[in-house]
């Protein structure tokens, strides 16, 4: 059963073997923004000015012959990292972030953890985080 989309359905989540990436410990952070003016001999005045920007970070586990193979999902990953190109990111049949929020990818973490006697890799865990990316609109 496929889950999500990201990348303009480059990278397809899934819940099955060999369904894709299958994401594991999805976490989606939103954050309020706040500053502090000092007032001389008293305590400083903390201001709401607005929202940070959401970030998303989650784990794949890729085992090749059950899941996309190692080999194929790490240069894809690191190509859509190296585009710095937005797209909408949606797990659950939803979009992840505010209504039409779109995210890049800001770090992808390879762990190399199985190879087989040719060198061949095998096993590989993946961190992903990305942030939303919102382009300044001019009137």
């Amino acid at each position: 059963m496929i889950i999500g989309l990201y990348g303009n359905g480059q990278i397809v989540f899934g819940l099955a073997a060999r369904q894709g990436f299958l994401i594991e410990e999805l976490t989606e952070t939103s954050k309020a923004k706040f500053v502090e003016h000092e007032i001389l001999g008293s305590k400083p005045i903390t201001e709401f000015v607005g929202f940070e920007n959401d970030e998303v970070s989650f784990s794949m586990n890729f085992i090749a012959g059950h899941t996309t193979a190692p080999m194929v999902a790490i240069p894809l990953l690191k190509g859509l990292l190296s585009r710095a190109q937005a797209y909408p990111l949606i797990v659950g049949g939803r979009p992840v972030g505010s209504f039409m929020s779109q995210f890049v990818l800001t770090e992808v973490t390879s762990t190399y953890e199985y190879t087989n006697g040719m060198g061949t890799l095998i096993v590989a865990s993946i961190d992903v985080s990305m942030k939303e990316y919102r382009s300044l609109i001019r009137t």
